[in-house]
């Protein structure tokens, strides 16, 4: 990431006692591992200190800063960022904190989209506003084998209830505008779910965008989320389609065999 002036400040991962910086110290598939021996984990977000010394780093080896976080509703990760954006630059002349309002791969394209228009020559301001528009046009849908973890880890609040009243089917959620995970449906059975997904992004994706990016996020189950993606690839004729298995972070929360898709519409400018 370094090479395309990328800079990650990772969540930080609790098990067996240590503390692991996401991905940093511990990758998606040696703790995919340790959840099926039967290991649990807790997490923390990164502290403001964390923020603050990425943030001097990269105005240092930048002119201008763009950090692109998790959605501030399900984290204190975005109050953290600012805090230190306010710390490192009172005025807000050279860094800018966007809340993605989604996480995983939602985060991840918009961080592809920033890179593209960087290398076309935008400046700072127009970026920031076009990331603001692709991000209001995008979305996400995901779902877990086990709802234990997600009840456990408070990170949905708004479902928890209906996922209570639901427990003999799988749940399918999605990123609401605000940020906020937000039910849209169940079904039972992962062919059920996959094809009950389709449907919700035949619906997002109805005006056929010709500029589109996807992602499909996986907590161990690889062979699913490459068909799943080739499917998507030729359904929707996306630009790009990037799989990926989520991080010890998000599978901590998620549990093994969850899965989701994102969508990035760059249709349009705000140049």
């Amino acid at each position: 990431m370094l090479e395309h002036g990328i800079a990650l400040v990772p969540t930080q991962l609790i098990l067996d006692g240590r503390v692991y910086r996401d991905r940093l110290e511990l990758t998606a598939a040696e703790f995919f591992v340790r959840l099926r021996s039967g290991c649990d984990a807790s997490t923390s977000q990164p502290t403001p200190q964390a923020f603050e010394d990425a943030f001097r780093d990269a105005v240092r080896a930048g002119d201008h800063v763009i950090a692109i976080v998790l959605s501030r509703l399900l984290s204190g990760t975005y109050a953290s960022a600012e805090a230190a954006a306010r710390r490192v630059d009172p005025e807000g002349r050279c860094i800018t904190v966007l809340d993605s309002r989604s996480a995983s791969l939602g985060e991840g394209l918009l961080v592809l989209r920033g890179l593209d228009l960087a290398a076309q020559g935008w400046s700072p301001g127009a970026v920031g506003r076009e990331l603001v528009r692709v991000r209001d046009q995008s979305g996400g849908l995901f779902t877990v084998d086990n709802f234990e973890r997600l009840v456990r880890s408070g990170r949905v609040g708004r479902v928890r209830a209906w996922l209570g009243t639901k427990l003999n089917a799988k749940p399918i959620m999605g990123f609401a505008l605000d940020g906020a995970v937000a039910p849209l449906g169940r079904a039972r059975g992962r062919v059920a779910v996959r094809r009950r997904v389709l449907e919700l992004l035949d619906r997002a994706l109805a005006g056929a965008p010709r500029a589109l990016r996807l992602g499909v996020a996986h907590a161990d189950i690889p062979e699913f989320a490459r068909d799943l993606a080739a499917e998507l690839t030729g359904r929707y004729r996306s630009t790009q389609c990037i799989v990926s298995p989520i991080t010890p972070v998000i599978a901590a929360h998620a549990g093994i065999g969850a899965w989701g898709v994102f969508h990035q519409i760059e249709d349009g400018t705000n140049r």
